[in-house]
């Protein structure tokens, strides 16, 4: 093996004090025990969780939860796509309003539900709220639900990893985590090839071992911690290992196709169980979600069109790409796909609809989720003001009281459609919380209930979408 030079060893360090942050993935502990899992003779199942985030707030008018055009007409709602919407239906018979902009996704539907009128944040209608509530389930951040999934069954040397661009949000267990690009990627894999094997007995890695032992042999903080460092150090060949396998193979394949193989690399070389691919303007140019002035309105069917299209591209790498001899990357996958919140019909104080854009709206959002353990095909869910002369609930009205907002319906958590009545009063539990969706995933994983979020600061636990899960 190769000496270390101060920089190749400072990196590892770091990778070894960033394991050693939680001490029970450091140490391989069970969380429920507190005491190393049992082996079993058969491998476990894979199961990767792959989370696909659209920043700026995507509006869902143009994808999965379009309207007629006669709200136009009506000057309630602005839409640039100036065609009516097509009618998708469930194999229960719920239905959704769609645009030919999803065209591409059609073919992945079979294995992708889309759920519609997902409430965030009704007080909060902030980028990092939501995005801190959906990581989170505060809207002022916490523990994101990623590092949770590591938790569980065979532990991957990361907790997770963010491809793509940045995530800006308040959560606060990340230290077993690191942001990747094919780029940096490929130059971390070069870096870690150079060395054939990776030995802790090596003179340079053999005195910082011993010596973070030594400190470790007290009783104090100082000493717990540097019995962590070891034992995280410890875990530095399993991590080198894994950055090896990051190679992208063809450096001339276009940016999506290339995020797609190094996701595959993560989790076919156990670098990690989890992903965070984040698509903004570092990876389509000039991508704006974020629509407030008139002329972004106006671009949105581009750009959303352009958003659906690497989509559909990354799902059809996953379906398409091998994992084993019987299964594809999809098969092993769970994928959620989202954005922090939708948008309203129009803006306030504008003279013509034609000229108006759309502000935030956390009282309606719409994911897409599939993949290993989730029945495609499905519509959960949906949304109020479909036409200009329905009649809004009480509840809608105490928190849009300028009618500027579509909001998610209360929904019939037996047959995941949305119920018809008009609640007087805002009632979280009876509605599709961005919450659901973490306590969903929570129960496909085998998460500890102790991690189940729960609504509001006292209250009760989020229901789980039994319905949902194959």
């Amino acid at each position: 093996m190769k000496n270390l030079n101060r920089r190749q060893f400072a990196f590892l360090s770091t990778s070894s004090i960033g394991l050693a942050m939680n001490p029970s993935i450091a140490l391989g502990l069970s969380p429920q025990s507190g005491t190393p899992p049992q082996g079993t003779t058969d491998a476990p199942e894979p199961h990767y969780f792959l989370k696909i985030f659209f920043p700026g707030g995507m509006d869902c008018l143009y994808t999965f939860d379009a309207r007629p055009m006669e709200m136009t007409q009506a000057g309630l709602l602005v839409n640039h796509m100036d065609e009516e919407p097509e009618v998708l239906t469930d194999t229960n018979g719920n239905k959704a309003l769609v645009t030919r902009l999803v065209k591409p996704l059609r073919p992945h539907l079979d294995r992708f539900s889309v759920l519609n009128g997902v409430i965030m944040v009704p007080g909060f209608d902030g980028h990092t709220n939501n995005v801190d509530y959906l990581l989170s389930g505060n809207a002022f951040g916490g523990e994101s639900l990623l590092p949770h999934f590591n938790e569980v069954g065979q532990r991957s040397p990361l907790d997770f990893v963010t491809v793509g661009g940045l995530m800006f949000s308040n959560v606060t267990n990340a230290s077993n985590s690191i942001p990747l690009t094919p780029k940096s990627a490929e130059s971390l894999n070069q870096r870690m090839a150079a060395f054939s094997t990776f030995d802790l007995k090596a003179p340079s890695l053999n005195f910082a071992h011993q010596r973070m032992m030594a400190h470790g042999k007290g009783t104090g903080k100082f000493s717990a911690g540097s019995r962590a460092m070891a034992a995280g150090f410890e875990k530095v060949p399993t991590l080198v290992d894994s950055v090896k396998s990051l190679k992208v193979t063809d450096s001339g394949t276009d940016e999506i196709t290339k995020m797609a193989q190094l996701i595959g690399k993560i989790f076919t070389g156990n670098l990690s169980k989890s992903v965070q691919l984040v698509i903004d303007q570092s990876v389509i140019p000039n991508l704006q979600l974020d629509t407030h002035d008139a002329q972004s309105a106006k671009d949105s069917p581009r750009m959303i069109g352009q958003a659906m299209e690497a989509l559909a591209q990354m799902i059809s790498y996953l379906r398409n790409t091998a994992f084993d001899g019987q299964k594809s990357l999809l098969d092993v996958t769970t994928v959620l796909v989202g954005t922090e919140f939708g948008r309203t019909m129009r803006s306030e104080y504008i003279k013509e609809i034609s000229e108006s854009g759309t502000d935030h709206n956390s009282l309606k959002n719409t994911f897409l989720l599939g993949g290993k353990g989730i029945k495609g095909g499905l519509v959960v869910g949906g949304t109020d003001h479909q036409t200009s002369g329905e009649k809004i609930s009480e509840a809608h009205k105490g928190l849009d009281p300028h009618s500027l907002k579509a909001m998610g319906r209360p929904l019939n958590f037996a047959t995941l459609a949305p119920a018809q009545e008009l609640p007087s009063e805002f009632r979280p539990t009876d509605y599709l919380d961005c919450s659901c969706l973490a306590n969903t995933l929570y129960h496909l994983y085998g998460v500890p209930t102790n991690r189940y979020r729960i609504l509001g600061r006292n209250g009760p636990q989020a229901k789980i979408l039994d319905g949902l899960l194959a």
